[in-house]
């Protein structure tokens, strides 16, 4: 839901703690997908980047559970479809694999 908020309180937060050893912010909202967002993140944070697009979503859990990272993807939900799902297989993949359930 736009309009709340909620990339102020990011941007606030990410401020605050500039001096946190690892973190990365990325706005999807230019309508960059997943695939894109991840070869980011695991180059920011030095980690390779798999050759085959199916090993991102392992590739990138592995990064975010080897240490303490603060990633800030602003503007997610650009990337749900009109029924509320994920677009991306990768990414449906990517939260359960995190220990969360989003839809």
């Amino acid at each position: 839901m736009g309009g709340t908020g909620k990339s102020m309180l990011a941007t606030k937060i990410y401020d605050e703690i500039a001096d946190f050893p690892k973190r990365f912010w990325a706005d999807v909202s230019n309508g960059a997908g997943f695939s894109d967002l991840a070869r980011q993140v695991l180059i920011e944070f030095g980690f390779p980047v798999p050759e085959q697009e199916a090993q991102l979503v392992e590739a990138l859990v592995r990064c975010l559970r080897s240490g303490q990272f603060l990633l800030i993807i602003d503007n997610l939900e650009s990337l749900l479809q009109p029924d509320r799902h994920w677009g991306s297989l990768l990414l449906r993949r990517l939260f359960p694999s995190m220990g969360g359930t989003w839809q």
